[in-house]
Protein backbone atom coordinates (compact mmCIF):
# COMPACT_ATOMS: atom_id res chain seq x y z
CA UNK A 1 0.00 0.00 0.00
CA UNK A 2 1.11 3.53 -0.66
CA UNK A 3 1.61 6.23 1.92
CA UNK A 4 2.93 4.40 4.99
CA UNK A 5 6.41 5.90 4.80
CA UNK A 6 5.02 9.43 4.41
CA UNK A 7 2.50 8.91 7.21
CA UNK A 8 5.32 7.64 9.43
CA UNK A 9 7.37 10.78 8.68
CA UNK A 10 4.34 12.95 9.46
CA UNK A 11 3.73 11.23 12.81
CA UNK A 12 7.47 11.42 13.62
CA UNK A 13 7.23 15.22 13.64
CA UNK A 14 4.98 15.06 16.71
CA UNK A 15 6.26 11.94 18.48
CA UNK A 16 8.53 12.30 21.51
CA UNK A 17 9.41 8.87 22.98
CA UNK A 18 9.96 10.37 26.43
CA UNK A 19 6.36 11.53 26.77
CA UNK A 20 4.30 9.79 24.05
CA UNK A 21 3.20 6.40 22.82
CA UNK A 22 1.70 5.55 19.44
CA UNK A 23 -1.42 3.45 19.04
CA UNK A 24 -4.31 2.65 16.77
CA UNK A 25 -7.49 0.65 16.92
CA UNK A 26 -6.18 -1.40 13.99
CA UNK A 27 -3.12 -3.63 14.10
CA UNK A 28 -2.22 -2.82 10.50
CA UNK A 29 -1.75 0.87 11.28
CA UNK A 30 0.18 0.15 14.50
CA UNK A 31 2.49 -2.28 12.72
CA UNK A 32 3.25 0.16 9.91
CA UNK A 33 3.95 2.97 12.40
CA UNK A 34 6.34 0.71 14.33
CA UNK A 35 8.27 0.35 11.08
CA UNK A 36 8.05 3.87 9.62
CA UNK A 37 8.08 6.24 12.61
CA UNK A 38 11.58 7.49 13.43
CA UNK A 39 13.29 5.19 15.95
CA UNK A 40 10.91 2.27 15.27
CA UNK A 41 8.94 2.69 18.50
CA UNK A 42 6.91 -0.01 20.17
CA UNK A 43 3.32 0.64 19.16
CA UNK A 44 0.05 -0.50 20.67
CA UNK A 45 -3.46 -1.47 19.64
CA UNK A 46 -6.43 -0.37 21.69
CA UNK A 47 -8.80 -2.92 20.25
CA UNK A 48 -12.17 -1.39 19.46
CA UNK A 49 -14.70 -3.86 18.05
CA UNK A 50 -12.12 -5.75 16.01
CA UNK A 51 -11.11 -9.38 16.07
CA UNK A 52 -8.34 -10.41 18.42
CA UNK A 53 -4.84 -9.95 17.04
CA UNK A 54 -1.25 -10.45 18.14
CA UNK A 55 -1.12 -7.02 19.77
CA UNK A 56 -3.85 -8.13 22.18
CA UNK A 57 -1.66 -11.02 23.29
CA UNK A 58 1.48 -8.88 23.62
CA UNK A 59 -0.38 -6.48 25.92
CA UNK A 60 -1.57 -9.16 28.37
CA UNK A 61 -0.10 -9.53 31.87
CA UNK A 62 -1.54 -12.96 32.63
CA UNK A 63 -3.08 -15.33 30.07
CA UNK A 64 -5.31 -17.05 32.62
CA UNK A 65 -6.83 -13.69 33.59
CA UNK A 66 -7.09 -12.74 29.91
CA UNK A 67 -8.98 -15.95 29.09
CA UNK A 68 -11.37 -15.39 31.99
CA UNK A 69 -11.84 -11.75 30.92
CA UNK A 70 -12.58 -12.85 27.32
CA UNK A 71 -15.16 -15.30 28.65
CA UNK A 72 -16.97 -12.41 30.33
CA UNK A 73 -15.64 -12.40 33.87
CA UNK A 74 -15.64 -8.87 35.30
CA UNK A 75 -11.91 -8.30 35.82
CA UNK A 76 -10.60 -4.71 35.74
CA UNK A 77 -8.58 -4.11 32.53
CA UNK A 78 -5.57 -2.83 34.53
CA UNK A 79 -5.27 -6.31 36.05
CA UNK A 80 -5.32 -7.98 32.63
CA UNK A 81 -3.39 -5.60 30.36
CA UNK A 82 0.04 -3.96 30.64
CA UNK A 83 -1.29 -0.42 30.70
CA UNK A 84 0.66 0.65 33.82
CA UNK A 85 3.82 1.45 31.85
CA UNK A 86 1.83 3.88 29.69
CA UNK A 87 -0.08 5.57 32.50
CA UNK A 88 0.48 9.34 32.50
CA UNK A 89 1.94 9.35 28.99
CA UNK A 90 0.35 11.09 26.02
CA UNK A 91 -1.02 9.03 23.17
CA UNK A 92 -0.82 9.59 19.45
CA UNK A 93 -3.87 7.78 18.10
CA UNK A 94 -3.87 7.10 14.35
CA UNK A 95 -7.13 5.96 12.83
CA UNK A 96 -9.77 6.43 10.16
CA UNK A 97 -12.01 7.97 12.86
CA UNK A 98 -12.45 11.75 12.59
CA UNK A 99 -12.88 11.75 16.36
CA UNK A 100 -11.61 9.07 18.75
CA UNK A 101 -14.34 6.76 20.07
CA UNK A 102 -15.72 7.78 23.47
CA UNK A 103 -14.21 4.68 25.09
CA UNK A 104 -10.74 5.83 24.02
CA UNK A 105 -11.39 9.49 24.93
CA UNK A 106 -12.44 8.49 28.44
CA UNK A 107 -9.12 6.74 29.01
CA UNK A 108 -7.23 10.06 28.65
CA UNK A 109 -7.44 13.41 30.42
CA UNK A 110 -8.18 15.28 27.19
CA UNK A 111 -7.88 15.45 23.42
CA UNK A 112 -5.41 18.24 22.60
CA UNK A 113 -5.54 18.27 18.80
CA UNK A 114 -6.45 16.33 15.65
CA UNK A 115 -4.68 16.51 12.31
CA UNK A 116 -5.94 15.08 9.03
CA UNK A 117 -3.49 13.28 6.75
CA UNK A 118 -4.48 12.36 3.19
CA UNK A 119 -2.55 9.83 1.13
CA UNK A 120 -2.53 10.50 -2.60
CA UNK A 121 -1.79 8.08 -5.42
CA UNK A 122 -1.26 9.54 -8.88
CA UNK A 123 -2.82 12.79 -7.74
CA UNK A 124 -5.97 11.21 -6.32
CA UNK A 125 -6.80 10.85 -2.61
CA UNK A 126 -6.86 7.16 -1.66
CA UNK A 127 -6.76 7.09 2.18
CA UNK A 128 -7.53 9.60 4.90
CA UNK A 129 -6.08 9.19 8.39
CA UNK A 130 -6.68 11.22 11.50
CA UNK A 131 -3.89 11.72 14.00
CA UNK A 132 -5.24 12.56 17.45
CA UNK A 133 -2.98 13.79 20.24
CA UNK A 134 -4.41 12.69 23.60
CA UNK A 135 -2.98 13.91 26.91
CA UNK A 136 -2.60 11.92 30.14
CA UNK A 137 -3.44 8.23 29.68
CA UNK A 138 -5.29 7.05 32.79
CA UNK A 139 -4.30 3.39 32.40
CA UNK A 140 -7.88 2.19 32.26
CA UNK A 141 -8.71 1.38 28.63
CA UNK A 142 -10.96 -1.65 28.25
CA UNK A 143 -10.66 -3.26 24.81
CA UNK A 144 -13.71 -4.50 22.93
CA UNK A 145 -12.64 -7.68 21.14
CA UNK A 146 -15.01 -9.28 18.65
CA UNK A 147 -13.97 -12.75 17.62
CA UNK A 148 -10.72 -14.60 17.20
Amino acid sequence: MVGWEDLGRFVSKYYNPERDFIFSNLYQISAEMAFYVKGNPQTYVFNYYQRMNQYDLWEVKDFDLFTRWLEGEKIPPREVFKWDELKGKNGIFISYFKRPPERILKSFEKLLWTKKYVVYWRGEPVYTYYIHYLVGFKGNYEPVIRGY
